[in-house]
């Protein structure tokens, strides 16, 4: 009761202002055990010479703030979680220098909060080290996940210290290798459930640090050995960590890797090694947890440097908690496009119809809202589609008005409804007569017709897995093309011949979840294709720099058009890999620049 009062009448801690520049908080914890209170002190210093400091990288939690801690002799306010994590990071005896947001920021202060978001990036370079608080270790897993990581991470380095080799040569296991049923693997699903992987902002702050530590209950994980045990796990044994769905958002292994070159060699070809992109990145964070819409920009901005982006991206974008996020949004792709003089920011609008009505130029996209699949239409290592001349113009801003290069190909005349995420023969087959049955010319080749329109529902040719796939393919084809009837003539022959040893239900398995939330639409030029958000009456396009087509829709203005968002289509040209034919080349790229109408300004 003594403790309570005392409290109660204690003043309410006020934060002085800091000065301007690279000056930023700490706080000094004071020793303490069990339940005794917490206890700090403030001080603040230039990131130019840091003090010794660890960070602290945790989840807020519910937004009450119903515990306390005495700061420099008077009461500051802090949540449940935050008060749980101090209690488990205090020392028995000595001091300790941390950081953490919400105690280090005044967060009532919303200049000050821009200020020090915007130094967040060089908070976590600067620290001695971060450490990521996952909470408590209820059912006892923590120790047979901290073992089994252990023990992989252990024949990953023995093997990566005997095999100079190409990736490619890392070995699988084999099929009776005892780890594959080890029961740990559920502690390891356990692990990847918590809170903390689903947080936006822990992105940035494992991937800065110079070395992280993950604390779950009373157990320690170094993050090093645990994003090689992701990737490992990912590339080489999936079905370990699949049997009990666990899995951890890809944007930390990879900004792992991205960081650490010399571990990625052994898992990826030298070609394809990770790199940082911001827009990749603000893409992939569309899943993740942030309260704050305009954080969906400003919590992944301290990940780009000049190397990563190029020279003359250095970001000037300041984070303005007092700025509407739609305006944030549309700050950031004005100062984007500027920068990087491309129409890239392009390939990551994708529209609903309340996104559409929203008073924001339709060019901008919506970070804050996740495709309805989830699942992009197009692929990073894809090639920017080019005019005749192998051109790409650079993209002019006037107001908010955006000036491009493009073709616009057709009009869209049948749109199917959205798939959802469980697809049958059954309603596949429904679209195809649909589409049969609508009066338009066909580009493709005779009897290919319904292999394009099975090739639409995947997205791109096979080139993965392509003997497997293309007999997989056959046979779903010749599946679909009894369903309905033959409606439609084949090369029956040759069909029959491919699908030998073909398996129609993993094709149905690959094609769904790419599908998912989007909708197969008809031209009327007799081109199919599929799209998110598309409605007959809609034009379909090349915008030059993007590297996939565009559903457009007719502002009323001469040459003016909203951006719907992009599409697949599937063009007419035969795709020839090891002289076997591979399906047919999206329309656009270098082989297939198949359109009749004249190049104008969008």
């Amino acid at each position: 009761m003594f403790n309570f009062l005392f409290s109660f009448f204690r003043m309410k801690y006020q934060y002085s202002a800091l000065p301007q520049g690279s000056v930023f908080r700490y706080l000094v914890l004071k020793p303490g055990q069990g339940n005794d209170a917490l206890e700090c002190s403030l001080h603040s210093q230039s990131l130019d010479e840091p003090p010794d400091y660890e960070a602290i990288s945790y989840v807020w939690g519910p937004p009450g703030r119903n515990q306390t801690i005495l700061c420099d002799g008077q009461v500051l306010k802090i949540t449940q979680n935050l008060s749980n994590v101090l209690k488990r990071l205090r020392l028995g005896s000595e001091l300790r220098a941390l950081w953490a947001d919400s105690i280090c920021i005044n967060q009532g202060d919303i200049q000050e909060k821009g200020q020090q978001v915007a130094l967040m990036a060089q908070i976590y370079r600067s620290a001695k080290q971060t450490l990521i608080c996952l909470g408590d270790d209820e059912k006892g897993h923590a120790k047979f996940a901290v073992e089994l990581i252990e023990d992989i991470n252990t024949r990953i380095l023995k093997t990566c210290k005997r095999n100079n080799e190409p990736w490619a040569l890392f070995p699988y296991l084999d099929h009776d290798d005892p780890i594959l049923s080890d029961t740990r693997w559920k502690s390891i699903a356990v692990l990847y459930s918590s809170t903390w992987f689903g947080r936006g902002w822990t992105v940035q702050e494992a991937a800065l640090a110079p070395k992280c530590l993950a604390i779950w209950g009373q157990n320690e994980i170094s993050w090093a050995e645990l994003m090689r045990v992701n990737v490992w796990t990912n590339f080489r044994a999936p079905e370990c960590i699949q049997t009990y769905e666990g899995s951890i958002p890809g944007l930390h292994s990879h900004n792992y890797f991205c960081r650490n070159q010399h571990e990625a060699r052994f898992f990826w070809q030298a070609e394809d090694l990770p790199v940082v992109r911001l827009l990749n990145t603000l893409e992939s964070a569309r899943d993740l947890g942030l309260t704050d819409p305009r954080d969906r920009i400003y919590a992944f901005l301290g990940l780009i440097s000049t190397d990563d982006e190029g020279p003359d991206t250095a970001w000037m974008l300041q984070p303005n908690y007092e700025q509407d996020f739609l305006d944030a949004y549309k700050d950031f792709a004005i100062e984007y496009i500027h920068k990087k003089r491309s129409v890239e920011l392009l390939d990551y609008v994708q529209h609903t119809q309340q996104t559409l009505d929203a008073e924001l130029p339709s060019w901008i996209p919506r970070w804050d809202i996740r495709l309805e699949g989830g699942c992009r239409l197009y692929f990073p290592y894809w090639q920017a589609l080019t005019d005749r001349s192998s051109s790409i113009h650079r993209p002019s801003i006037t107001g908010t008005k955006l000036s491009v290069r493009a073709v616009v190909l057709d009009s869209i005349v049948y749109v199917s409804e959205a798939f959802g995420p469980h697809i049958t023969l059954d309603y596949i087959a429904k679209v195809w007569e649909a589409v049969v049955e609508i009066d338009v010319p066909t580009p493709y080749p005779p009897l290919c017709r319904l292999h394009a329109f099975i090739e639409t529902l995947y997205g791109d040719p096979l080139v993965t897995n392509a003997e497997d796939a293309r007999r997989s393919q056959a046979a779903y084809l010749l599946q679909l093309h009894q369903k309905t009837g033959e409606v439609e003539a084949i090369d029956t022959q040759y069909w029959k011949a491919t699908a030998k040893g073909g398996d129609e239900n993993s094709y149905q398995t690959s094609f769904q979840w790419l599908l998912d939330g989007k909708r197969i639409f008809l031209t009327r030029r007799g081109y199919f294709g599929n799209a998110y958000a598309v409605a007959r009456g809609d034009q379909c396009g090349i915008i030059f720099g993007c590297k996939a087509p565009s559903v457009l829709r007719n502002s009323g203005a001469k040459n003016a058009y909203q951006l719907l968002g992009g599409a697949y289509i599937t063009g007419t040209v035969p795709r020839i890999i090891s002289e076997k034919y591979q399906g047919f080349v999206m329309l656009g790229r270098t082989e297939s620049k198949d359109w009749a109408v004249p190049v104008f300004a969008l």
